[in-house]
């Protein structure tokens, strides 16, 4: 048994207890069709769509079809199948490639050939050489190598073709194979044989039975062997004068179809634990395409391997972490096996969501509280399966330029002039009024609770004469919307009056200046009120308007304003000002509604707008600004979500365990990539952790690690690197 534990700074632990206690999984039924097209091909060696889709058969529980590629993974997942994978070569250069060169050959010809979807749980190899196997201690040697490679290094769940089906030494070497795969016994019975034998269950049960006994004696359980039919349309002969004793050898159309039933219901009866059905393309008889596919229906008729009592349901393809940018629309999907009714209820973070019942969940004007894991329950009459998590992670977009007053192209030392500097995406500062004090860089930030933390510096903008500063952007916007955002204090309120006026907002120029603008765009306005002050919003050169809430010196103040660039008339855009916006609506795909909003006014002059200005209206306008305050990472983009980022909860993975044989598979999304798997022996602090050296793969949206189960009680973590 194991159990999940979870410990502090993002580490996750997972025990496993030697003993581990094999338990009854989900799963379609262990029948693997090795399928490929070839069509058209020749007259005696074909096999077509029509012929492909009857093999594709739909139960209760779903199974498996072997292929080379998944170009039919659609198909096979809508009739409620699952996809295996096939590699027919792989004796191929075993005495010039390493077990480890050939393991690595095999995975990357399935990989490559399983794009579109997740890499097939279980792999089929054809097979063991029946030259060398029986008499090459190395070959055997090199065979065992690589089935424990793809096993344990690539994670596959192996099934090897065995062309002795009642082997009579070697039995170390049939021991270790057995423990990373199945062995597929070619036990083939023939359409001819089986009517020679007067269609006899028990002759066809106990040619079976001697290959179950023939194992056992070598060491290898029934538990491990897997029995594989040919379903060839035979003929006595090969062209190369081999005989035949396979498929259907001749029997007449009746005969075979009796054939099928007889011997499947054989198989059956001695309980393989799984069946492979093979040679599908061969037809040398020349039958005609209906037979073929009648031949198929008679075996899609059989349950194989075993009754097949309903099990649990199985997710073929598990929900897939995903990325969406706010106000984006997003779906999270299963596909299960079978054909069975089945029950589905989504979650999020591990709680229920009411109504989310379908196998698939919809997701619109996605915000930051969507952020998180999200999952499903599928459920049947005979029980429930977890998906795995998957991630969506909601990318707020960067903003248009934004300047956190730290280092760059130039030092913003602290103390200097914010006029001529430059940040490091180049954006820089320029002088737009006449000499005197300057706006400086100030060694502080101001925090706004919900909003991503301030970094670098911030910025002390005073009343007296001296020259505004204007972030210029690169080039003028002349449609559209745009936004801005800052955090501000204000500290002195000096001689502010009850008519006040505006300190920072959009302007129409770029560069240099030895005036002080006058043209402003969603304009930032204060104005003294009782006890403190109040804010604003000017459209541009009219279009004043304020709120009635009063503030003090020393609040920490966070504003958003925006400017629509309309053009239809001289007085049609639109400025809005949220003072203090809900930091719920952070990194929102949508604006909340503004505090403030006017359409009032002119526009804005030349309908354009180049930069944003923090302004020194001077000493003879001292009335029409607060004498000092600071400011704070100053964001300007085109979308709300892009001057709000919220503030950043870290996705945490969840590490999960699968059994499969001797071994575990551990497993956590690829939406988490900075951990590290870690091992331990005990929860002994004494102890120290070690990263794991099996390699790590991917297999979808996953990062999977497969490791043999110890002898002892082993401990797993992910660590945050």
């Amino acid at each position: 048994m194991f159990k999940l534990c979870r410990f502090a700074r993002l580490t996750f632990v997972l025990l496993l207890f030697a003993g581990f206690s094999r338990s009854t999984h989900a799963t379609p039924d262990l029948r693997f069709d090795v399928v490929w097209f070839c069509c058209p091909c020749y007259p005696d060696n074909h096999l077509c769509q029509t012929q492909f889709d009857h093999l594709n058969f739909s139960s209760p529980n779903g199974h498996y079809l072997a292929m080379t590629t998944d170009a039919h993974r659609a198909e096979v997942n809508a009739a409620g199948n699952v996809l295996a994978g096939y590699y027919n070569t792989l004796t191929d250069g075993w005495t010039t490639n390493s077990a480890a060169q050939k393991a690595a050959l095999i995975d990357d010809y399935i990989t490559s050939g399983f794009t579109t979807g997740p890499k097939p749980a279980y792999l089929v190899l054809n097979e063991i050489s029946a030259g060398n196997w029986p008499s090459d201690a190395t070959y055997r040697a090199w065979l065992r190598a690589v089935v424990h490679t793809l096993n344990t290094t690539y994670g596959y769940t192996v099934i090897l073709y065995s062309p002795f089906p009642n082997p009579a030494a070697n039995n170390a070497d049939w021991q270790a194979l057995s423990t990373d795969c199945y062995i597929a016994v070619e036990n083939y019975l023939s359409g001819l044989a089986i009517k020679n034998n007067g269609f006899s269950l028990s002759w066809c049960q106990s040619q079976y039975q001697s290959s179950v006994t023939s194992y056992a004696n070598r060491g290898v359980p029934k538990s491990r062997l897997m029995l594989g039919e040919h379903f060839g349309q035979t003929s006595t002969d090969l062209p190369d004068g081999t005989t035949v004793t396979w498929g259907r050898n001749t029997a007449s159309f009746s005969d075979w179809d009796a054939a099928i039933n007889v011997r499947s219901l054989a198989a059956r009866n001695v309980g393989f634990p799984g069946f492979l059905s093979y040679a599908w393309y061969s037809d040398t008889m020349l039958a005609p395409d209906p037979d073929l596919i009648h031949f198929e229906d008679t075996y899609g008729s059989n349950s194989l391997p075993t009754s097949n009592p309903l099990t649990p349901p199985f997710i073929i393809t598990q929900p897939q972490s995903q990325t969406i940018a706010p106000g984006g629309i997003t779906s999270f999907s299963v596909i299960t096996a079978g054909n069975a009714a089945l029950v589905f209820q989504w979650k999020f973070n591990g709680a229920r969501i009411p109504g989310a019942t379908n196998n698939s969940l919809t997701l619109t004007n996605i915000s930051p509280a969507n952020a998180g894991h999200y999952s499903v329950l599928v459920s049947n009459t005979v029980g429930t399966t977890n998906s795995l998590n998957a991630v969506l992670d909601v990318k707020i977009p960067d903003p248009l330029a934004a300047d956190t007053f730290a280092p760059g192209l130039t030092p913003y030392t602290i103390g200097s002039n914010l006029v001529g500097q430059t940040n490091s995406s180049g954006r820089y500062w320029t002088a737009a009024g006449p000499v005197g004090a300057n706006i400086s860089i100030l060694s502080t930030n101001l925090t706004i609770p919900g909003l991503a933390p301030s970094t670098g510096n911030a910025i002390l903008v005073g009343a007296s004469t001296g020259p505004s500063a204007r972030f210029n952007l690169t080039n003028a916007i002349t449609a559209g919307t745009l936004y801005y955002s800052f955090a501000f204090q204000v500290t002195d309120l000096g001689q502010l009056n009850t008519s006040g006026g505006f300190f920072a907002g959009f302007n129409n120029s770029l560069g240099s200046q030895g005036t002080t603008p006058t043209v402003i765009g969603a304009g930032v306005q204060t104005k003294l009120a009782a006890s403190g002050y109040n804010i604003g919003l000017k459209k541009a050169s009219s279009g004043s308007l304020f709120d009635t809430t009063t503030y003090t010196t020393g609040q920490t103040i966070f504003v958003v304003g925006s400017y629509t660039l309309n053009t239809n008339s001289a007085s049609d855009d639109l400025a809005n000002l949220w003072i203090n916006p809900d930091p719920t609506t952070f990194g929102a795909g949508l604006a909340p509604a503004p505090t403030l909003s006017t359409t009032s006014g002119t526009d804005i002059t030349a309908n354009q707008i180049a930069s944003f200005l923090f302004f020194r209206r001077g000493d003879a306008s001292a009335t029409l600004q607060p004498a000092a305050l600071i400011a704070d990472e100053l964001r300007i983009g085109t979308t709300w979500a892009s001057v709000t980022p919220p503030l950043s909860t870290a996705l945490i993975p969840t590490l999960s365990v699968t059994q499969f044989g001797n071994n575990i598979i551990l497993s956590w999304t690829t939406n988490t990539p900075a951990f590290t798997l870690e091992s331990n022996t005990a929860l002994d602090n004494t102890n120290t952790w070690t990263p794991v050296q099996t390699p790590v793969q991917t297999s979808g949206n996953q990062f999977i690690v497969t490791n043999a189960i110890a002898s002892s009680p082993q401990f797993y973590r992910l660590q945050k690197q």
